[in-house]
């Protein structure tokens, strides 16, 4: 009887150490504030890997200011987002539109890093997007199942109670990720 007793403790403290929601000990009511439950999904950049291998007919195309051929289909996909990331991780902005004789011109650029609307790097599987109205850009979130994370970035469909992580996938990984709900959120407390 004792030693499933012991047996029973540990196992409650490993599953305790592995909820993160516990690791970032929000039960300290003195540094966090409980937002409520809210529904969690997530979001990716336009990612070359999507468009590789080519499909037959698909078409390349050589983006002004870049040194290489893409898929057509990808670059479509960094003018819709306005940022995407190479196959071998290097980071593409749109930087300008133009147009010349009723033809656009698209200009694009390496950049270092991608920022949200808060001005700071995006971190993959760390900034999240939020509702400013509901979390101020900046704070500080702990997640359940999910850690902490910082409200970097807004989105235009991220209303109300909702929180979209950012995290450098593909898109089948992002859609595999699916939605979340009824997941619990602390902010930090200002110091």
């Amino acid at each position: 009887m004792k030693i499933k007793l012991i047996l029973m403790v540990m196992l409650m403290s490993i599953a305790g150490a592995l909820n993160s929601f516990a690791a970032c000990n929000v039960t300290n009511s003195t540094k966090w504030t409980y937002l409520g439950k809210f529904t969690i999904t997530n979001y990716n950049i336009a990612n070359e890997k999507d468009y590789i291998p080519l499909k037959k007919g698909d078409k390349m195309y050589s983006p002004k200011g870049l040194d290489r051929k893409f898929s057509y289909k990808f670059m479509i996909d960094v003018d819709m987002q306005g940022t995407g990331v190479t196959k071998d991780g290097k980071y593409i902005k749109l930087v300008s539109t133009a147009s010349e004789l009723e033809k656009k011109i698209f200009r694009y650029a390496y950049v270092g890093k991608i920022t949200g609307e808060s001005g700071r790097e995006l971190k993959s599987d760390y900034s999240v997007a939020v509702d400013k109205a509901v979390i101020p850009l900046g704070s500080i979130l702990c997640i359940d199942g999910y850690g902490m994370r910082q409200a970097d970035d807004t989105g235009t469909k991220i209303k109300g109670k909702h929180i979209d992580l950012f995290r450098l996938v593909t898109r089948k990984e992002a859609m595999k990720f699916g939605t979340k709900t009824d997941v619990q959120v602390s902010k930090e407390k200002k110091q």
